[in-house]
């Protein structure tokens, strides 16, 4: 722990390219190979996410926009002219939400696309 402490001088740009950047990875990797060997709900929930990534990317957008639309015609602008949520904890239910409605279709595409014989479709 007398690595990270920082009271006597700050870290040279060295120690935190090298230091902490390593440790983030080694942290992501670890936790990387741990999930691909489990097989659990949250993996298989995070398995349909992963195979239709662009498709929920693409889809995700449009529908908070629609969204935001359709909260701006129903409620009106409470920031301005734009509409805005209380706190951040709004942001993580939105986020769940969001993700909840998307499960369903990704996975959907998800099948399609490993049933298809379209070469374009692994980009998507």
């Amino acid at each position: 722990m007398s690595m990270i402490n920082f009271t006597k001088y700050p870290p040279s740009l060295h120690f935190i390219l090298f230091y902490f950047i390593l440790l983030t990875l080694g942290v992501g990797l670890i936790t990387l190979s741990v999930l691909e060997t489990s097989k659990n709900k949250f993996t298989e929930i995070m398995q349909v996410f992963g195979t239709a990534p662009m498709f929920f990317y693409i889809v995700h957008l449009y529908l908070l926009l629609f969204a935001y639309r359709f909260v701006i015609a129903v409620f009106g602008a409470n920031q301005g002219y734009l509409f805005g949520v209380p706190s951040v904890a709004y942001i993580w239910i939105i986020t769940a939400i969001i993700a909840t409605l998307l499960f369903y279709p990704c996975k959907l595409f998800s099948e399609y696309k490993q049933r298809s014989k379209n070469r374009w479709l692994k980009y998507f």
